[in-house]
């Protein structure tokens, strides 16, 4: 997990460059990646089971 003081860090870079949105951390950037790459009824079951359980 990221500290916070590094999230604010990329945040505030991110909204100096004017960019839409970021993400941060490379793990959150291969999660948003593997959304893109899967089917939106699986990524519904992966999000109940997460919510669910967790």
């Amino acid at each position: 997990m990221m500290d916070s003081a590094r999230v604010v860090r990329i945040a505030l870079r991110a909204l100096h460059r004017r960019r839409g949105s970021i993400v941060a951390g490379w793990l959150n950037a291969l999660t948003v990646f593997g959304n893109r790459l899967s089917p939106r009824c699986a990524q519904r079951a992966l999000a109940g089971m997460l919510m669910r359980n967790g």
